[in-house]
């Protein structure tokens, strides 16, 4: 079953997102929290969701920690 309808399925089960919800997605820039953004965009038009993606910078990995801030930002701008 891919992924997508996995996800849909467990929405549906769990009941924890209804109709209109607003979700802040706590997103670091690794692949789980980028999936997570992207599986829960197919829901919104659905679901009647509004999005929001927050990052927490704690600059505790130098130039890496720069770039994740930036890959968040710049796809917190493309998904608007």
């Amino acid at each position: 079953m891919p992924l997508l309808s996995k996800f849909k399925q467990s929405v549906k089960r769990s009941q924890l997102i209804n109709a209109n919800d607003t979700i802040v997605i706590g997103v670091s820039g690794g692949p789980d929290s980028v999936c997570l953004v992207y599986l829960l965009r197919a829901l919104q038009k659905e679901y009647g969701l509004t999005l929001s993606i927050a990052h927490l910078d704690h600059m505790l990995r130098g130039k890496d920690s720069e770039k994740d801030a930036r890959f968040v930002f710049e796809l917190s701008e493309k998904l608007k």
